[in-house]
């Protein structure tokens, strides 16, 4: 029992000591807001996901989206992508 507490006490400290020692990286980002027309429900195409999927291959993120404050026909999205 003994060998089993110290063998688990080793490897605990072990455990702690290499997360000190990692590299801690900060990222920095750079966010903009795109505004885009929700289509309607009798659209075929969905011009929002090209829009969508052209600024995902661009290395954008949205991060949150909201209707436009008194526009309910319009979305803001919130985008983010790490600094180059």
């Amino acid at each position: 029992m003994k060998l089993y507490a110290l063998s688990m006490l080793c490897a605990a400290a072990a455990l702690s000591v290499t997360g000190c020692c990692t590299s801690h990286q900060k990222l920095a980002y750079e966010y903009k807001t795109y505004e885009a027309v929700i289509p309607g429900s009798y659209a075929r195409i969905n011009p929002l996901d090209d829009s969508l999927n052209n600024l995902a291959s661009q290395g954008w993120v949205v991060q949150s989206f909201s209707p436009k404050p008194g526009d309910s026909q319009r979305l803001i999205f919130l985008l983010r992508r790490p600094k180059s």
